[in-house]
């Protein structure tokens, strides 16, 4: 079990990463502005005439934090898990 955390944690990491910006699903269900995901709002920004890309800029950069902040925490798994398996000479 030890040896397959980094392998899990890459996984769990990737699959927040997937289910974050997921932008079909999320438009479909959501019925109210409350309930809108980060990706949804950047889209919703974009208008017919005029993008407001000051405001998509910093929604985009709040978007990233989590999985920033994620990665970071989670790091020393991913390092782990790359040194398991090496050779020391």
């Amino acid at each position: 079990m030890p040896l397959s955390v980094p392998g899990l944690v890459s996984v769990g990491l990737y699959t927040f990463m997937i289910a974050w910006n997921e932008f079909l699903f999320a438009l479909t269900l959501t019925r109210t502005q409350d309930m809108r995901t980060v990706p949804i709002g950047i889209q919703l920004l974009m208008g017919q005439h005029s993008y407001e890309w000051n405001e998509m800029l910093a929604m985009s950069m709040l978007g990233c934090i989590p999985i920033v902040g994620l990665f970071l925490f989670f790091q020393r798994y991913f390092i782990g898990g790359m040194t398991a398996g090496a050779v020391k000479i």
